[in-house]
């Protein structure tokens, strides 16, 4: 918070004749901004809260209680009180937090479920689910912005928070920032340190990945971080080799399950912090400005027992990790408008109350806590038809709950089966924006694919940004965990590229087969 200190400091301190009336409305804004952390946990605790049992995690018939990771992502809105003239308006009020998007959930499905028509969502962490909330709010607002002048009669009013900026591009207002909040450290590079220091050899050890070495022993609280190796060839697969820090890892499932090509949440949220939460589909297109990831706030970090150290010392090397992952790994990847910016990191000691550790200390004689199957995702912004709010989502295996499972398919699944979050309904929400703002492009909106979409011609900042990220998108042949696969799709420094390597090179995706479709549910090949 050292940053807003000062600027609160350099503020007050112009006011004329302030006086002592400076440090006082320093201390209060301050104050004020310290509590933030424990404010933005607890509105989203809250929220969780006062959604329906149905979903969450539950207590099997088997007596084994389950447990889930909540996330959310909120706006943070400054109350605009820039000048204090008299002690009496030494009143400074906390700043507005607007919950925007929840999401809950510890599951992916495997690359052999993949879904052609973008009919299921394949990363269904909660930090995941809740940014592609996160993503619908921006075209909502988007579309509000865009009707503005044309109000409904009788429709209710909802506050606006994007404006186009001088570029003609849609931003966020000044004075609103974005906060992450997430009850447990992200899976990945950012966890790395605390798993292995809560997690036994033995069930590291059932870890494999793509590279035949053997298992590295946990790394020692002695040392801010466990000695580095050299980086793996590709990405790394599971909780395991702790001492690969800095490495790309999928997520892991089961030590047993299918492999997935869904990249660890640590790499996601380092990724946004390049290029920011709008994602390809609005990123690419030019509309939208960089939505910075402001802020960070974690739950979950416990001391592990035994450990020779100050609460304080372990919270520092927990969040010298966190910003490793997010950020130091990224730090000097800068292309045109994507300039990485550290996200302010804070920890809170609320308890999430179906976090691992809190349903432990629930059932101290019960069989390990398993994560639940189920994921949640609700958006409290988003009304039905006269005004209305609309319902959690429950999903399971990418789809909604109560909607009969199908293979993955050509034919998309009914319009009650499929998530708001899934790459489909997003696409139709967002064509439905463009077809109000834009001219249609050749063939008209209805074939125009997803892939097309996130890829015009030529090539927008933000495809170059994220190829400087990443790399170019190849095929290889899949190695290791992935071998089974056959040919999957990774990232590859470009040929006679004279450039740095890209530090996230070898990132894993689905590839354009499977976001070939249409708003329609066609699927154009070729």
């Amino acid at each position: 918070m050292g940053s807003r200190s000062r600027r609160g400091k350099d503020k007050h301190s112009r006011v004329p004749g302030a006086g002592s009336h400076s440090s006082v409305s320093f201390s209060s804004s301050l104050f004020l901004w310290t509590m933030l952390p424990s404010r933005l946990a607890q509105a989203s605790i809250d929220l969780y809260t006062a959604l329906p049992a149905h979903g969450k995690p539950t207590c099997r018939d088997n007596g084994v209680p389950e447990w889930t990771i909540l996330s959310t992502i909120s706006l943070v809105c400054s109350t605009g009180q820039e000048q204090y003239t008299t002690l009496q308006d030494d009143t400074e009020k906390p700043p507005r937090i607007v919950p925007i998007s929840l999401g809950t959930g510890v599951k992916v499905l495997p690359h052999a479920r993949l879904p052609p028509v973008g009919d299921a969502v394949h990363d269904c962490h909660g930090e995941i689910l809740a940014r592609r909330g996160f993503i619908r709010w921006l075209i909502h607002q988007a579309s509000l912005v865009a009707d503005t002048g044309t109000p409904v009669d009788n429709a209710p009013r909802e506050e606006i928070f994007v404006e186009r900026n001088a570029s003609g591009q849609f931003s966020l207002k000044n004075g609103v920032k974005v906060w992450l909040y997430v009850s447990a450290l992200p899976c990945g590079d950012a966890s790395t340190m605390y798993t292995a220091m809560h997690q036994s050899q033995e069930d590291a050890s059932q870890w494999s990945d793509s590279l035949d070495m053997p298992p590295t022993p946990a790394p020692s609280l002695t040392s801010y971080a466990p000695p580095p190796l050299p980086a793996p060839a590709g990405p790394l697969r599971g909780r395991g080799k702790y001492s690969h820090i800095s490495s790309l890892r999928t997520k892991p499932g089961r030590p047993d399950s299918p492999p997935s090509t869904s990249m660890s949440c640590s790499d996601k949220i380092a990724s946004w912090v390049v290029l920011g939460l709008q994602g390809g589909l609005l990123g690419a297109s030019g509309l939208w400005a960089k939505i910075e990831l402001d802020g960070m706030v974690l739950g979950g970090v416990k001391l592990p027992s035994g450990a020779d150290l100050e609460p304080e010392e372990w919270e520092r090397r927990v969040k010298g990790e966190v910003e490793r992952a997010v950020y130091e790994r990224v730090a000097n990847q800068v292309s045109q408008k994507y300039i990485p910016r550290l996200p302010d990191i804070q920890f809170t000691s609320l308890p999430f109350p179906h976090s691992k550790p809190y349903i432990a200390s629930l059932h101290p004689t019960a069989p390990e806590p398993q994560p639940s199957a189920l994921s949640l995702s609700h958006l409290p912004w988003l009304l039905l038809p006269g005004g209305k709010p609309s319902k959690r989502e429950i999903l399971s295996n990418g789809t909604i709950l109560s909607a009969p499972w199908k293979a993955p398919g050509f034919e998309p699944l009914r319009p009650k089966g499929r998530s708001r979050l899934c790459k489909f309904e997003i696409l139709s929400a967002y064509t439905s924006l463009l077809q109000r703002i834009q001219p249609a492009p050749p063939g008209g909106w209805d074939n125009a694919t997803y892939w097309d979409l996130k890829h015009p011609s030529p090539t927008p900042a933000y495809q170059l940004a994220k190829s400087a990220l990443r790399g170019e998108l190849v095929r290889v042949p899949g190695e290791g965990a992935w071998k089974a696969l056959g040919e999957m799709y990774s990232t590859s420094k470009s040929e006679g590229s004279t450039g740095p390597d890209p530090p996230f090179e070898g990132w894993l995706v689905s590839g354009k087969p499977f976001e070939s479709f249409t708003m329609l549910g066609e699927v154009v090949h070729g």
